[in-house]
C-alpha cells in the first residue's frame, strides 16, 4: 500500500442526477434556515468571541439524525449473521456518506471565512500568483532594457575586434539579472510553503472543531517497537500523525501487535510481515581438525562463525555448533606443541596473523573439558532474515499520514467495508489503466487517478482512506475541495485547479466520526 501521484480523470458521475439534486435541495434548506434564524436569533456568546457565524440550524438538527443513522448502520453491520451481505454495505456506506457530508458543510463555512480573512483564498493566491509572475517579467525586462543600453553605449561595427568594456557590461548586467531571479523566486518558494501550510491548518483545524464533537482523538498511545531508534523529531511526528484517527480506532492498530516506524528515501509503504533482517559479523575459525591430519592449515575453506569464544565452548549459535567438532581438539602438551608449529609457519608470510586461544567447555557428562582454537584473521558480514513484523516506512508527515491510515484499515472492516463499496460504486463498468508496471487504476472523478488503485484482494485496503487522510490533514489533492495548485517559484504561473469530490471528503469524515465507535446505542 504505496502513496503515488498523478493528475488524471474525468467528470465525477455521483455529481448528477438525483444525488446532486438532493443535495442542492440540502444547501439551498440550509442557507434558507440559516437566513431566518439572522433575523429571529442573536448571534450565540461563543461566536461572538470568536467571530464565527452560528452554525445552521438545519444541519445541526441533521447532524443528529444522520448520526443517530450512522450508528444503526455500524450495530447492524457489527450483528449481521452474513458479513457480506450487499445491501448492509451500500446502506452502511450511504450512511457514513450522509453523516460525513454534514460535517463537511458545518466546516465549509469556517474554512471559507478564514481563507478569505487571511487572504488565501483561490481568487487571492491567484492574484498572488499573477504578481510573482509580474516581477519574473520585470526582470528579464530589465535585462532586455539594460541590453539595449549597453549596445548604445558600445556600438558594434563590423569586424571590430571583441570590446572587453561591453562584455563586461553585459556579463554585469546577466548576472544582475539572474540574482533577481534566484531572489523573487527563494522569497516565491517560501511563500509557497507557507500557503499551503496555512491553508492545510485551516482546513484541518476547521473538520476537526467537528469530528471532536463526535468523539476523542489524541488521547490513545501507539508506541513503535523501534520508537527508542527513532529520532526526537520523528517520535514527536509520529504521535502527532496518530492524533489524526480517534483514539478507538487506534487503540485496535496498536492490537494488531508490533510495528516498526523508519524513515526512507525510498516509496513510502505499509507492510503487514515485513522481513526484518539482521546483519552481523562472523569471524573466521581455522580447521584444527584438517590441519592435524594434514600438517597444514587450509588458506581458504575455514569456519565462519558467530562467536568464536561461544563456539568452543559449547554455547553457541546453530552455525557455532556446526563448526565446533571442526575447530576445536583437547587441550593436550602435544595437541598444542603441534598447532603452534603450524601456526608458526602458517602466519610467516601471512599479514594477518592467525591465533591460538583456549577454553573450556562441558563434556555430556557435565564435566569441564579444556579445547584448543585458532582464530583466524579474517571476518565477513551475514544478513539473516531474524524475524517478520508490520512495517511503515515514510520520508515525511505526508507521507506518514498516508501509510498509518493503511495501518488503521489493516484488517479493520468497518472502514473496509465503506471503502470498498465507494469504490465498487464509483468505478463498476469502467475500464483499468495502466499506473505504473503492475499496478492498475480505475479511472473515475477522483481527485487523483491513484485513488482508483483497488490492487489489494482479500483485504480490507484501498488507497482511498490514506488518500483521503492526506488531502484532510495536510491539503493535498487540493484538500478535496478543488483548491488550486501553483508553484510561486517558477516564471510561468499558471494555477492548475485540483478536481473537487466532495463526497470522497464526506466519506472519510463520516469514517473518522464512525469507524470503531463504541457501541453507545
Amino acid at each position: 500500500m504505496c502513496r503515488a501521484l498523478s493528475e488524471g480523470g474525468r467528470r465525477c458521475p455521483c455529481t448528477n442526477g438525483d444525488r446532486r439534486r438532493a443535495y442542492q435541495r440540502m444547501r439551498y434548506a440550509a442557507r434558507k434556515a440559516a437566513q431566518t434564524d439572522a433575523t429571529d436569533t442573536t448571534t450565540p456568546p461563543e461566536a461572538q468571541h470568536t467571530g464565527e457565524a452560528a452554525a445552521p440550524t438545519a444541519l445541526t438538527a441533521r447532524r443528529q439524525d444522520t448520526a443517530r443513522a450512522a450508528a444503526e448502520a455500524l450495530a447492524a453491520i457489527r450483528a449481521a449473521p452474513n458479513p457480506n451481505n450487499p445491501d448492509l454495505h451500500a446502506a452502511y456506506t450511504a450512511a457514513l456518506i450522509d453523516h460525513g457530508a454534514v460535517l463537511r458543510d458545518l466546516a465549509t463555512g469556517h474554512i471559507d471565512a478564514e481563507l478569505h480573512r487571511h487572504g488565501l483564498d483561490d481568487a487571492a493566491i491567484t492574484a498572488e500568483a499573477a504578481a510573482f509572475s509580474q516581477r519574473f517579467r520585470q526582470a528579464e525586462d530589465d535585462l532586455t532594457a539594460e541590453r539595449a543600453g549597453i549596445a548604445q553605449r558600445f556600438p558594434r561595427t563590423p569586424g571590430e575586434p571583441a570590446n572587453p568594456d561591453r562584455d563586461h557590461a553585459l556579463a554585469d548586467a546577466r548576472q544582475r539579472y539572474f540574482r533577481a531571479r534566484a531572489d523573487i523566486a527563494a522569497e516565491a518558494k517560501k511563500r509557497t510553503a507557507e500557503i499551503n501550510d496555512r491553508r492545510a491548518e485551516i482546513m484541518r483545524t476547521a473538520y476537526y472543531r467537528e469530528l471532536s464533537q463526535e468523539r476523542s482523538f489524541g488521547n490513545a498511545e501507539f508506541t513503535p517497537s523501534n520508537h527508542a531508534k527513532m529520532t526526537r523529531s520523528d517520535r514527536a511526528m509520529f504521535a502527532t500523525t496518530t492524533a489524526l484517527y480517534p483514539d478507538e480506532m487506534v487503540t485496535r492498530s496498536a492490537a494488531l501487535g508490533d510495528m516498526l516506524a523508519k524513515r526512507s528515501k525510498a516509496r513510502a509503504h505499509y507492510n503487514t510481515a515485513a522481513a526484518q533482517r539482521t546483519r552481523r559479523q562472523q569471524v573466521e575459525v581455522l580447521d584444527l581438525n584438517y590441519a592435524l591430519n594434514h600438517g597444514t592449515f587450509r588458506r581458504a575453506g575455514n569456519y565462519f562463525v558467530d562467536s568464536p569464544e561461544q563456539m568452543a565452548s559449547g554455547t553457541g549459535t546453530f552455525t557455532d555448533n556446526f563448526a565446533r567438532p571442526y575447530t576445536t581438539v583437547p587441550r593436550t602438551p602435544d595437541n598444542e606443541r603441534r598447532i603452534a608449529a603450524l601456526l608458526e609457519r602458517h602466519n610467516a608470510d601471512s599479514k594477518s596473523p592467525a591465533r591460538m586461544e583456549f577454553a573450556t567447555a562441558l563434556t555430556a557428562d557435565g564435566q569441564p573439558e579444556h579445547v584448543i582454537y585458532v582464530r583466524g584473521p579474517h571476518t565477513r558480514a551475514r544478513t539473516d532474515t531474524s524475524t517478520v513484523s508490520a512495517e511503515v516506512t515514510y520520508s515525511d508527515a505526508r507521507s506518514m499520514t498516508h501509510e498509518l491510515a493503511h495501518r488503521m484499515e489493516d484488517r479493520n472492516p468497518e472502514i473496509g467495508i465503506a471503502t470498498k463499496e465507494f469504490l465498487r460504486r464509483r468505478t463498476t463498468g469502467l475500464p483499468k489503466q495502466r499506473y505504473y508496471k503492475k499496478e492498475f487504476v480505475t479511472e473515475d472523478s477522483f481527485a487523483d487517478r491513484y485513488m482508483g488503485k483497488d490492487q489489494y484482494p482479500g483485504t480490507e485496503h484501498t488507497e482511498l482512506f490514506s488518500c483521503g487522510m492526506e488531502a484532510l490533514a495536510h491539503g493535498r489533492f487540493g484538500g478535496l475541495r478543488g483548491h488550486v495548485h501553483l508553484d510561486l517559484s517558477t516564471p510561468d504561473l499558471r494555477p492548475i485547479a485540483n478536481r473537487a469530490d466532495p463526497e470522497h471528503l464526506a466519506l472519510i469524515l463520516g469514517l473518522l466520526a464512525t469507524a470503531n465507535r463504541p457501541d453507545t446505542h
